[in-house]
């Protein structure tokens, strides 16, 4: 590793480190050149091998083995072989945000776990909105997500339940890169969306046949 500029300060060595969650101040309240840093306990839970608990609120973790494989989807024959595609379309980068939509009951979390089956990943479900402890005003996500869904191979899925007219904003997850997916229901948008990484897809409703086979 680099040896660091002897000029460099605590702060300039930590930003970076804290902006993406990977350390935390335990005394936010004092002067900044007496802040104590530690690491995240879900942090340390991960890199450990261990199964961290709480995430933080209106965060849940999900292994990839309590989703269906895609080919185990039931529904419309052309999305299913369109969601087929997803996978590789996200770990090549050509897509980058997937949104769900679909009316109550129509399993968005359910398709999106599969892709995310597909990718070797589960999923970090989080419950969106301006009052959820991991979002800022900023639009950015807070605490240890973007470490986490690294090194435990989770997608990071954002759910909203938007009124008609509502844009929810796509949020920014520090310290991560990689693809995130949407759920939403039939009303509302997402704003701050690059149309050409992303994937908007509505689910039918099923019909009874297919309520039957769920």
């Amino acid at each position: 590793a680099p040896i660091a500029d002897p000029a460099s300060d605590g702060w300039s060595v930590c930003r970076d480190l804290l902006a993406a969650g990977l350390i935390e101040v335990a005394n936010p309240e004092a002067p900044r050149a007496e802040w104590t840093i530690r690491l995240p306990q879900t942090v340390w839970q991960m890199i450990r091998g261990e199964s961290p608990g709480e995430l933080m609120p209106g965060c849940r973790l999900v292994a990839a083995d309590a989703f269906p494989a895609l080919d185990d989807l039931s529904g419309d024959p052309e999305l299913i072989a369109r969601l087929g595609r997803v996978p590789g379309l996200m770990e090549d980068g050509r897509v980058r945000i997937l949104v769900i939509k679909g009316m109550p009951g129509s399993d968005q979390l359910q398709v999106i776990g599969a892709v995310a089956r597909g990718l070797g990943c589960g999923l970090a479900v989080v419950q969106g909105g301006a009052a959820t402890p991991v979002a800022a005003a900023d639009g950015a996500a807070r605490g240890p997500l973007g470490p986490v869904c690294i090194m435990g191979r989770y997608l990071p899925v954002f759910t909203y339940d938007l009124a008609p007219g509502e844009t929810a904003e796509a949020p920014r997850i520090p310290g991560y890169d990689g693809p995130i997916a949407i759920s939403l229901g039939l009303e509302g948008g997402v704003g701050g969306v690059a149309g050409e990484t992303s994937l908007a897809l509505t689910l039918p409703p099923r019909d009874g046949d297919e309520r039957r086979l769920c």
